[in-house]
């Protein structure tokens, strides 16, 4: 996509955003947004917006480092500007998010390939993410037995929540399967058309959804399956911002001619509103407050007031009332404003040689299905960075073993390359 291109593309996305904000702002003004134009800012944002294709290179390769950028612009990007812009926000903290992306854009130009040799190296990369899935699915099934499908009806996901037995271990392995093994294993076998054990990773997946109630999970399987659709008739970079166009485009018909809200709830107001509102209410409230300084991560290296707290209920109850118990989930530059203020969005380039690493594995691989299950798998985890804490995503949601399997799968695709080659 070229910049007159990206450029016509982002400001149509962002009026249109604007348009269905203000249509579903009635019915939802209740939860917390606001109404509050402010010109200036606006101005301001629309501007910001209009510098993005000249101040960033998106080159003709599909790289993952490409994929984690415009879906940060799409998907969290624009709708803070319009947040920003419609409700009269921070404009100190706006522009922080603008210079974070420049940064990350300029900071990602090369890849950094590894390379060494293979060993056991093959080994590892074909039965780890199995090894993965079966046993989540069994652990989850020995703690939780079969499950209804209650789940299936998403206004029922809180009661299927409360109801799931589980445990740090349990966490830890249904994430790794959810955001890195599943997706990897799924889009290989689809692209490789095996189409008998897609359909059996969709149903370990489906099973896992209908255990622990996360909506996410549930979403993340649609949109695998949706990127692998997808990518034979568009570019994977695009295929996101597709989707997010398509959700406005389908919010927009609802509420125009059929004057409801049940699709635009889901598909916008959950979707995109609630994740750029939540990330302004951080920093609202933690402008004014004690900063975290890690104490969710190392609580025992914190004194004893801020080792009591847990910033999602903090927020939660600040917006819904101290009895609600709502947890006020956040993104990874809310929550890093919360911990270190500014220098904790400084702190976030730390993703910079992550993706330029997973860039190289790209670079690395031989087969175009190891290299499209790469982009399919740094296009959930960036999906997901919007709605977590970046170390919870280096933790819990495994973009850690995510890039070393890719590392170890790209330093064996290069060793067989270079013998290959060599013979």
């Amino acid at each position: 996509m070229n910049q007159i291109s990206l450029l016509i593309a982002l400001i149509v996305y962002r009026l249109a955003y604007d348009l269905c904000y203000v249509n579903i702002f009635p019915s939802h003004e209740y939860n917390g947004i606001e109404l509050d134009i402010s010109t200036f800012n606006y101005i301001v944002s629309l501007v910001s917006i209009a510098i993005i294709p000249f101040t960033i290179s998106f080159k003709s390769r599909i790289l993952p480092s490409k994929i984690f950028i415009m879906t940060y612009i799409f998907l969290f990007l624009i709708p803070l500007s319009s947040y920003f812009a419609l409700a009269n926000q921070s404009l100190v903290f706006y522009l922080w998010c603008v210079f974070f992306l420049i940064l990350l854009g300029s900071l990602t130009q090369k890849a950094l390939i590894i390379s060494s040799s293979p060993g056991i190296v093959l080994v590892l990369t074909r039965f780890i993410p199995i090894i993965l899935i079966v046993v989540s699915f069994l652990v989850v099934l020995f703690a939780n037995g079969v499950p209804s499908l209650t789940a299936l009806n998403f206004m029922n996901v809180y009661t299927v929540r409360s109801e799931f037995n589980s445990s740090i271990f349990i966490e830890y392995i249904s994430s790794a399967s959810i955001y890195f093994a599943l997706p990897i294993m799924l889009s290989m076998a689809i692209l490789n058309k095996k189409y008998l054990l897609s359909v059996f990773l969709c149903l370990i997946w489906t099973w896992l959804f209908l255990s622990s109630g996360g909506r996410l999970t549930f979403i993340f399987l649609l949109l695998t399956i949706y990127l692998c659709i997808a990518i034979k008739f568009v570019r994977i970079e695009n295929a996101l911002p597709i989707a997010f166009a398509g959700c406005i485009f389908l919010s927009i018909l609802e509420m125009l001619l059929i004057e409801t809200t049940i699709f635009a709830h889901f598909g916008f107001y959950r979707s995109l509103i609630v994740p750029s509102w939540l990330s302004f209410e951080y920093f609202n409230y933690y402008d004014v407050r004690e900063k975290l300084f890690f104490a969710e991560q190392f609580p025992s290296l914190m004194n004893n007031s801020i080792n009591e707290t847990n910033s999602a209920l903090d927020v939660g109850a600040h917006l819904f009332g101290a009895t609600s118990e709502t947890w006020a989930n956040v993104g990874m530059m809310g929550y890093a404003f919360a911990n270190l203020s500014y220098l904790g969005i400084l702190e976030l380039l730390l993703l910079a040689p992550v993706l330029r690493i997973l860039d190289g594995c790209y670079m690395n691989l031989k087969f175009s299905y190891e290299r499209l299950s790469l982009c399919v798998y740094i296009a959930i985890i960036s999906m997901y960075a919007h709605s977590t804490n970046i170390y919870n995503l280096f933790a819990t949601r495994t973009l850690f073993i995510g890039t070393l399997f890719f590392i170890i799968l790209g330093i064996y695709r290069s060793s067989y390359l270079n013998h290959a080659k060599s013979i």
